[in-house]
């Protein structure tokens, strides 16, 4: 009895945790959508993304096309040369340590100010709360997706398409890539939704 005692504690400790990080984490985007930064956050990720494409120097990265196939992505790295698989590698970077966290909290504060135009239920909001996670999903899919890519850029050579490991980890980037363009077009819907939705409830 003392053992199950202890097992129930620890999974309430478990469940807790995990809705204490969601807590900080709806507060930190709740934060960045009611202090009037938004506008400033649009512009420095738009910057940002205009700064990335540039380090690439008009080669096309495989992130900008939705669910490539393993022969695509591998002849976008052979387009790219030496040099410019170099410079993804940059890109590759800048992607994981500002573009990525600049638009979950863009999107995700965008969700939340959109639900709390809302003014409904409390339980109706705390359900619609969750629908915030999506950038968050979506971003998880983009670091999948950006490792791949990283490992194709750096494991690229003439005849990379024989190699049963590169087309398994080509593939895993191409599903990644569906994923975190699909979760993009359900965040974008889901922030109009909301947004015409708190016109008709107002």
């Amino acid at each position: 009895q003392h053992c199950h005692r202890s097992d129930m504690k620890a999974v309430g400790s478990a469940v807790t945790s995990r809705m204490s990080l969601f807590q900080r984490y709806l507060a930190v985007l709740r934060s960045a959508a009611h202090s009037g930064w938004l506008p400033l956050l649009f512009v420095v990720f738009s910057l940002s993304n205009v700064l990335a494409l540039w380090m690439l120097q008009g080669a096309e990265p495989p992130d900008a096309v939705f669910a490539y196939s393993v022969a695509g992505v591998h002849g976008l790295f052979e387009k790219m040369g030496a040099d410019g698989r170099q410079r993804y590698l940059l890109f590759a970077v800048a992607d994981f340590l500002w573009i990525m966290p600049l638009y979950v909290v863009l999107l995700g504060s965008l969700i939340l100010c959109c639900v709390d135009l809302l003014k409904c239920d409390h339980t109706y909001v705390r359900w619609a709360e969750r629908l915030a996670l999506l950038p968050l999903v979506m971003c998880f899919f983009d670091i999948a997706e950006t490792s791949c890519q990283a490992y194709l850029c750096v494991q690229h050579s003439a005849d990379a398409l024989t190699d049963s490991q590169y087309v398994r980890v080509a593939r895993m980037g191409s599903a990644s890539n569906g994923l975190k363009w699909s979760l993009l077009v359900v965040s974008v819907v889901v922030i109009l939704g909301l947004w015409g939705l708190s016109y008709v409830v107002s």
